[in-house]
């Protein structure tokens, strides 16, 4: 029986600092996943973790399209800024995008994991 190998934190996209093992295209991370014998993988755009997690979100899902072995993932932060969803129509936007999983950025973007500030998120995709 084969092994069959899912990677469950990549990333691509441009970022402001190249490291070692970071994508600059999807072409060049599904490349790195065929070297590796990875099959899929769960995946955020860079920008939404170091930019924009709206935009980033969205421009995920236009360059995955048609790429079954990539799975989305969504960047998520609090919404009571009004920057981003409230929790009931993410989850709405997240099933009809077919986003299975969420991460989170709080030192990159600034906001509290407490639950003043996510505890409605976390409910919400505990349900």
């Amino acid at each position: 029986m084969e092994l069959e190998f899912f990677d469950c934190n990549a990333s691509f996209g441009m970022r402001k600092l190249k490291l070692p093992g970071t994508y600059h295209t999807k072409a060049g991370l599904i490349a790195a996943m065929d070297n590796y014998g990875i099959q899929s993988a769960l995946v955020y755009h860079a920008f939404a973790r170091e930019l924009s997690s709206l935009d980033g979100n969205a421009m995920l899902m236009r360059e995955i399209a048609g790429e079954p072995r990539l799975v989305p993932v969504w960047a998520v932060m609090p919404h009571h800024t009004g920057e981003f969803p409230e929790p009931a129509k993410l989850l709405d936007e997240m099933q009809k995008d077919g986003v299975k999983a969420v991460t989170l950025f709080p030192s990159d973007q600034s906001f509290s994991v407490s639950e003043w500030s996510m505890g409605q998120l976390y409910a919400a995709l505990e349900d």
